[in-house]
């Protein structure tokens, strides 16, 4: 969160001013380049690029520099549109059971196992998509409304909104 990220960025400043503490201040370091790695990799650039703007190390600002450089490059999907929607209904979890019930028909129909949901969850993904949180896209202004915001992926990638339907427990 952004205020662990300020206490660890607070630890680390102080740390730079004890040289006894040199070890400490590398593993934060390096614990601070793996979260920035991380989150650039789900293109969370902005996250990653403020969590380093304050460290002062070689390696967080070489990955800063990077990061800056591969967000200039990111394609803006600005138009709601354009962003694919897919939905599930509830998985089924034991298909002996579900499938051999009155309501197996609707369950073959409508539903999914937790098989065919992963198998299509690697197909997106093999098909350049790229699971988007719709919090993500909007942003709530003062009056209330909701503003479309957008998002910006490396080209190639496309927004997938993944939701569940219907939610119940059978």
């Amino acid at each position: 969160s952004a205020t662990n990220n300020k206490l660890e960025n607070t630890s680390q400043t102080t740390q730079h001013s004890s040289s006894s503490s040199k070890p400490v201040e590398d593993k934060q370091t390096t614990k601070q380049l793996d979260q920035a790695k991380q989150l650039a990799a789900s293109y969370h650039y902005d996250e990653a690029i403020a969590l380093l703007e304050k460290d002062d190390a070689k390696e967080a600002q070489q990955l800063l520099a990077t990061l800056k450089k591969e967000k200039e490059s990111l394609v803006k999907w600005e138009d709601p549109t354009k962003i694919s929607h897919v939905f599930f209904h509830s998985l089924i979890v034991d298909p002996a059971k579900a499938f051999h019930t009155q309501q197996a028909q609707g369950y073959k129909d409508y539903m999914v196992t937790i098989s065919e949901f992963n198998k299509t969850i690697d197909q997106l993904y093999k098909n350049n998509y790229v699971l988007v949180n719709l919090n993500g896209l909007v942003k709530k202004g003062t009056d209330g409304k909701l503003t479309f915001t957008g998002v910006s992926l490396p080209e190639g990638k496309k927004p997938l909104i993944l939701s569940q339907d219907d939610v119940s427990y059978y």
